[in-house]
């Protein structure tokens, strides 16, 4: 698929090894990562989203890679506005933000990857942990 989701959600599912998990954080890493940016929403398309940056960074810490995911929070955390507010995404080609919007969505994907990250509350473990 071209949609990065389809590529780190099988992590987030909990179906799948360790061995499968690291096979699907290095094909998003290779398809969809832009060095110094985070996660292209669309494979061919020339925008990094926030939401889905965030959303691929539990999918790693689910899977062992916590290192990389502080890595790439950090690097989508630069899709902000003056008061850190992220917008949707970044179009790398315009060097513009687009889509010029500040949804709701896209600080609440950001905070649970913080979370995941950083065990800041009780349920930082709520996409992390396989609890079956």
């Amino acid at each position: 698929s071209n949609f990065s989701m389809d590529a780190y959600y099988p992590i987030l599912s909990g179906a799948l090894t360790a061995e499968q998990e690291d096979m699907y954080v290095e094909k998003t890493m290779q398809r969809f990562y832009v060095d110094g940016l985070g996660v292209k929403c669309v494979a061919e398309e020339p925008w990094v989203t926030v939401a889905e940056t965030c959303e691929f960074c539990i999918a790693l810490v689910k899977a062992g890679h916590r290192e990389r995911a502080i890595k790439i929070l950090q690097e989508v955390k630069t899709i902000s506005d003056d008061e850190q507010i992220p917008y949707m995404g970044w179009q790398f080609n315009e060097k513009i933000f687009w889509p010029f919007e500040q949804p709701s969505w896209t600080i609440a994907a950001l905070i649970l990857a913080e979370d995941a990250i950083y065990n800041t509350s009780k349920a930082s473990r709520v996409f992390t942990a396989n609890l079956v």
